[in-house]
């Protein structure tokens, strides 16, 4: 990092701040657009864009409906905007949200570091609750301490919340609960 880097970055800091100041709901995008494009911020875009493409990819989740929330600290979190394409996330797609809001998912981050909210098909279309194929159950403790612990919570619109430590053991916890619930409807009479 050369000195002008860092003169360049108190500048457009500063001139975000007073557009801010003058146009706050425009101005919110163009910071958070500015706050993920760092440096810092690439590790987290880039893991989240990960999930966001295998939450499509597995069809876990539709390209615009589907959400991915990451606390950041005690009172803010990032979450992918309303509408965004999780097949093809980038940093203009995230937006900083305190986690009090009233969406579900950024509320879940109280409690937990990560969310998915998704709508796995297989998962939708179990009529019994979820049971380990025997197969797998007796990975479960291989799995679990690969993946590390995680929460998976129906809701009573279809979609599924999944609560972890990490974006990443979420989104390998759904697909596994994904898999044992194709496993499961196979082995249905």
């Amino acid at each position: 990092m050369t000195p002008s880097d860092g003169i360049v970055s108190r500048w457009m800091k500063g001139s975000v701040d007073r557009a801010l100041q003058m146009q706050p709901r425009r101005t919110s995008k163009v910071r958070d657009e500015y706050l993920y494009a760092a440096p810092s911020a690439r590790e987290l875009v880039a893991e989240v864009a990960e999930a966001g493409r295998r939450l499509v990819e597995g069809g876990l989740a539709p390209r615009t409906a589907g959400a991915i929330a990451v606390r950041r600290n005690e009172t803010s979190a990032t979450r992918t905007a309303p509408g965004a394409d999780l097949a093809s996330l980038d940093n203009r797609m995230l937006e900083s949200v305190r986690i009090d809001d009233d969406d579900p998912v950024v509320n879940a981050l109280q409690h937990d570091a990560a969310a998915i909210l998704c709508w796995p098909p297989a998962l939708s279309a179990l009529e019994a609750p979820l049971e380990p194929v025997p197969s797998l159950a007796d990975r479960l403790p291989e799995i679990t301490n690969q993946l590390g612990s995680a929460r998976i919570v129906s809701n009573d619109d279809g979609s599924w919340l999944v609560l972890a430590p990490t974006v990443t053991q979420a989104i390998e916890w759904i697909e596994v609960a994904e898999h044992a619930a194709r496993m499961q409807t196979r082995r249905r009479p």
